[in-house]
């Protein structure tokens, strides 16, 4: 048990830590509130003085986008609640052995799902796979996004176990036409990373990038609520026509 809340805490203050070095204005109290809890109640969490349960420890872990894979690894610490006796329910020590298997792949895929989702250099790479020139080399990927050559191995791995990518027989990544994302069981914290992501990457484009290659418009209204489903009706409109035109022709 000690182990549990030692795991907990330490990923507890290492979250409230880098989004201080993010934001240094950014309070207990707002992260207490992004947990669902008071601030006095995670004060004594992070400083080790209070102990959570399995159940409050998931909620947590969920709250802060914590990946499938990691999050098991945690809550695994957690004693199990106890149950009625196994005894006689002829599981056998095979049996156990193939469902212990079974839920790594399962926990396996449900980690590289939530990465696929959350970290934008998935998408990156798969259009990139587009365009004119491209290297079938994660030196060269690397290179090209900004990301490390460990960084793009990974991602490249998760792209070919969910066959978002193939390799042909010259050894060349091509995507897989006939693999789609849907909006089904997306968990919304991989989205909220996600999206966070996309905001400190068009950050990043306001500073880095001249002003020929980035187009930004800001605008305020006084907002009738009544029409907020039309309105973002129309957005998703706009963006589906905004990529059948941005993809016609040559790809650089």
């Amino acid at each position: 048990m000690l182990q549990a809340q030692l795991a907990i805490q330490r990923l507890l203050n290492d979250s409230f830590s880098a989004s201080r070095l993010k934001n240094p204005s950014y309070s207990l109290r707002a992260f207490a509130k992004r947990l669902g809890c008071s601030s006095s109640a995670i004060s004594e969490i992070l400083n080790g003085r209070r102990n959570i349960s399995g159940k409050l420890a998931a909620r947590y872990l969920g709250r802060l986008g914590v990946d499938p894979k990691k999050s098991q690894e945690i809550l695994s610490l957690f004693p199990e609640k106890k149950g009625r006796n196994s005894r006689g329910t002829g599981v056998t020590a095979r049996a156990f052995k193939v469902g212990a298997e079974e839920m790594r792949n399962a926990l396996q895929l449900q980690a590289d799902t939530y990465a696929m989702i959350a970290d934008w250099y998935h998408y990156g790479i798969l259009n990139l796979v587009m365009t004119e020139g491209f290297k079938s080399d994660p030196l060269w990927i690397a290179h090209r996004l900004g990301l490390s050559v460990q960084e793009v191995k990974q991602a490249l791995r998760r792209l070919l176990d969910l066959k978002f990518l193939r390799v042909t027989t010259n050894g060349e990544y091509k995507r897989c036409p006939e693999s789609l994302m849907t909006s089904d069981d997306v968990p919304s914290f991989a989205l909220r990373k996600a999206h966070g992501q996309h905001l400190h990457l068009a950050g990043r484009s306001l500073e880095e990038d001249p002003i020929d290659k980035r187009y930004f418009r800001f605008f305020t209204v006084a907002l009738n609520l009544e029409h907020m489903e039309k309105l973002k009706e129309m957005i998703r409109d706009f963006t589906e026509k905004f990529c059948i035109l941005a993809e016609q022709g040559k790809k650089t």
